[in-house]
Order: structure tokens, then sequence, then C-alpha cells
């Protein structure tokens, strides 16, 4: 290499980069990820193909930096997990999610939720929450959205985005944690109606949850509870 003559651009790694296929544009291009998590908004390059579905086409909302205010969010564990998804990636995440938010059948509580899950192959999913008569049998968003991506037969999330009426941004209950934690640890995206948005991951919100782990190694000691 000649003196002033700028390197040679290396190429992401596996490990640079979480969703190095669906986030291709195709010509050996790819996002840059978001390492950005407060003050200042990274360049965004390209969308995700067919993140928001076939027909469907979102409109990016105004980027925020994003706020890691829950305990252990970055820092102790490493760096902060939002940065597996990029910019773009996070903006259609959120719009998806305020989305379908709208058509959550909610007369009781008045208390409005949607959800969006990306999956690593770049689909998203979304889900809001169903209140019925019987409290008990009412279906929070987040669940509703594994549901419809499980459903399609994806089970590998990259991600997931709440969005709620709540400021700050209110955070999955226990039971969809619980439902969450069953396919591993990826961030959560709270976002609330203004513009609110922070960031947390599966395993914060539930640490030390009973999983599919919890069950493998409970079959390990005892061969004979699980013929």
């Amino acid at each position: 290499m000649r003196l002033g003559q700028a390197p040679a651009p290396q190429a992401p790694t596996k490990q640079d980069l979480l969703l190095e296929a669906p986030a291709s544009a195709g010509d050996g291009t790819y996002p840059q990820p978001h390492t950005t998590i407060a003050g200042g908004t990274p360049a965004l390059q390209h969308p995700i193909p067919g993140a928001a579905g076939a027909g469907h086409s979102l409109t990016p909302s105004n980027p925020h930096p994003l706020k890691p205010s829950y305990p252990g969010s970055c820092g102790a564990i490493g760096p902060d997990m939002m940065m597996r998804m990029n910019q773009h990636q996070i903006d259609e995440l959120v719009a998806a999610a305020t989305e379908v938010r709208n058509q959550a059948h909610a007369p009781y509580s008045g208390y409005l939720v949607g959800s969006a899950v990306l999956t690593t192959d770049g689909r998203v999913f979304t889900g809001c929450n169903v209140e019925n008569a019987s409290y008990g049998l009412s279906i929070c968003a987040e669940r509703h959205a594994v549901a419809a991506a499980v459903a399609a037969g994806c089970r590998d999330f990259a991600g997931i985005a709440v969005v709620t009426q709540s400021d700050p941004p209110a955070a999955p209950c226990g039971a969809c944690r619980q439902v969450l934690a069953e396919f591993g640890d990826f961030p959560v995206i709270l976002a609330g109606l203004d513009g609110q948005r922070e960031s947390t991951t599966v395993k914060i919100l539930l640490p030390l949850a009973f999983d599919p782990a919890t069950l493998a190694a409970a079959s390990e000691e005892d061969p004979d509870s699980n013929p």
C-alpha cells in the first residue's frame, strides 16, 4: 500500500453482524451495525428485504437515540445488545408495532399495546393485545406476535419491539417475559408514542428463567422423569 492510500475496506464478520444474509443488499454490502446508544444516530444504508411483509411498506419513524436505562443493559455484560440491529431495523420494528397497536381490542382497560418480532431471516411479525370479557382469556401483544412467527415456521428471533402509551415505555408482563425466554436472549425495544425508546434484553427482564435448558438438565439428572 502506497503512502496516502486508504486501506481496503474489510468485509464484516459473522460476529460483526447478526443478520448478514437478510441485511445484505445483494451486492456484497451491508448496513452498519447500530453502535450509538446515547447521542447521535448512525448512518442508514439498506432496508431489510421483505422485513415488512409482502405488499406492506413501512416508513421509518424519526430516529431517537436509545437509552439503556435498565440495570445491566450495557457495561457489566459487555456491549449493549442493541448493537445487533442497525437503526433502520429498529425504526421499522417500532413502526410495525406502532401500526398494529391501532388494531388492539382493549375495551376494558383502554390500554393498547402493539408488538413486532424481527426474525433472523429478516421477517417481521406483529401482534396486539386482545382482551376478553373473561379477563383471564385476554392475550398480550407480545405473545400474539410470537405465536404469529411460530405459526409461520420462525423460531429464531433477532429482536422485539413493544409500543405502549406509558411514559416511560412499559416492559412486557411476567407471562410474556417467560414466553420470550423460551426462544433465547435477544434485544427488547420499549417504545412510547412520543418517540421515547429504551433498550433491554430478555435475559435482563427475566433472569434465571425456567427455559428449555432447565428441562434438559432435569432429564439428564433423572432419565426416568421424561420417558
